[in-house]
């Protein structure tokens, strides 16, 4: 029973200092009826560590964290699932993302209709189109296979790569 509540405790720290944006946070005070500024938004929960944020606003991300741990435990992993996961974690290996909230990525490109490996490179990512033959049935020989693609094309000073606003 200890474990299961240290494990949500970390869980939760890491959901509020990692996952939750600031307007998440805005909500989360606005449902404690934290006032508003002159913007409309209540960012007295802003930028706050852990160890500062109220009790009861803890309890609301602790009960997020249970819910995860028992979406976790409760779904069982498809092969498409485990290929993904070890997928990852071997880019991750190979070239370790620069930032540590978020890893590399895959996402759908509707213009070109494909699916594109996103780089983490910190500041911005690097966007490699995926071909049919980019992938294989060993994940870890896929990644190995990317990474030797991506690296002469990082090494490139004329790269084009991608930088999100905040």
């Amino acid at each position: 029973m200890a474990e299961q509540t240290e494990q949500v405790e970390r869980l939760a720290q890491r959901i509020w200092s990692q996952w939750l944006t600031s307007g998440d946070r805005m909500r989360i005070a606005e449902q404690f009826g934290y006032p508003r500024n002159h913007y409309g938004h209540a960012t007295q929960l802003n930028y706050l560590p852990w160890d500062d944020v109220p009790e009861r606003a803890k309890d609301q991300v602790r009960g997020m964290a249970e819910k995860e741990i028992v979406l976790v435990q409760t779904i069982q992993p498809t092969a498409a699932t485990q290929y993904l996961i070890t997928l990852f974690r071997e880019l991750e290996r190979l070239r370790p993302a620069l930032c540590t909230a978020l890893s590399h990525g895959i996402a759908w490109d509707n213009k070109k209709e494909c699916l594109t490996l996103l780089v983490n490179l910190g500041d911005c990512v690097y966007a490699h189109r995926l071909r049919s033959d980019d992938l294989t049935s060993d994940p870890a020989v896929t990644a190995a296979n990317l990474m030797a693609k991506v690296e002469p094309e990082l090494a490139n000073n004329d790269a084009d790569l991608i930088t999100f606003k905040r």
